[in-house]
């Protein structure tokens, strides 16, 4: 599923860059694991860690950001967003 942040709906309410919440922002996430699309088991093998790095990279790609870290022991992802 694809989730939406909105911060300012009106265009007009938006302040400068650098001001209000129109910043750069690091975002992490939790309970992040790769998944076996079939069985519904958490994969922990090195290549499926691997290749859901490369996939989570793509979907930073896709949303503008910057991704800072992945720790696949916590479940753990970290991008930076720029301002909005």
């Amino acid at each position: 599923p694809l989730y939406q942040v909105v911060v300012y709906p009106e265009a007009s309410e938006k302040p400068p860059v650098g001001e209000g919440l129109n910043k750069r922002a690091v975002y992490t996430m939790e309970g992040v694991y790769p998944k076996d699309k079939r069985t519904g088991q958490y994969l922990v093998d090195a290549r499926s860690v691997q290749a859901f790095k490369v996939q989570l990279q793509k979907k930073a790609d896709l949303l503008g950001a910057r991704m800072l870290s992945y720790d696949s022991q916590r479940g753990l992802w970290s991008i930076e967003l720029p301002h909005f």
